[in-house]
């Protein structure tokens, strides 16, 4: 099964660089979240490319367009940064911008793992994700300690991140966003809220 699971991780990394160099990085994000959340939510044997590759086509327009979000956002808070830096030089703006900056940071982590998990309306996806984000920290906090030990994994085999660096970062970051939403979804079905979660 250990086996299996690194020819899995390997076959996964390819498919991932292969796609994601064609310039839609967002669409192969969300196919390689698709068939790890399908890996927990259901079977581990789903066909793998096939998975992935009917996310990849099913999901395209959209999760393009939630990267294209995103990568705005980035930019505008990074344009802030150097401003506040450079020209307003306020200590409580620059912790502000911080702040917000952390926010969207872990709004995006959850991003792709909610949006492969429900049919939400586009931007309930990013205000489902800092809820979820919010609601469950200690998740939240497994998971950047896992992009942090991964950081170090990686720099001392740089040739891991090459071939397997996406389904190894996006592993344990699907698995603990996945455990988050159950505990969520979980709470809400007791108050008789529910949400719309994809087959």
């Amino acid at each position: 099964m250990a086996c299996k699971g690194h020819v899995s991780s390997f076959f996964m990394g390819c498919i991932y660089i292969v796609r994601s160099h064609c310039f839609w990085y967002y669409t192969a994000t969300t196919a390689l979240c698709s068939v790890i959340h399908k890996w927990y939510d259901k079977d581990f044997d789903i066909p793998i490319y096939k998975t992935f590759l009917s996310a990849y086509k099913t999901q395209f327009k959209k999760s393009n367009a939630l990267g294209f979000v995103l990568v705005l956002v980035a930019l505008f808070l990074y344009m802030d940064l150097q401003i506040s830096q450079d020209i307003i030089q306020s200590f409580y703006f620059h912790a502000l911008i911080l702040i917000i900056s952390f926010l969207c940071s872990i709004t995006a982590i959850y991003l792709f793992p909610i949006f492969v998990r429900y049919n939400l309306t586009f931007f309930s996806y990013f205000k489902q994700s800092l809820f979820i984000a919010l609601a469950r920290p200690m998740e939240t906090i497994a998971i950047l300690v896992s992009f942090v030990l991964l950081y170090f994994v990686f720099s001392f085999v740089p040739v891991l991140f090459v071939f397997a660096g996406s389904s190894l970062i996006a592993t344990p970051m699907v698995w603990f966003a996945y455990r988050a939403c159950l505990h969520v979804e979980e709470k809400k079905v007791h108050i008789g809220e529910t949400k719309t979660v994809k087959n």
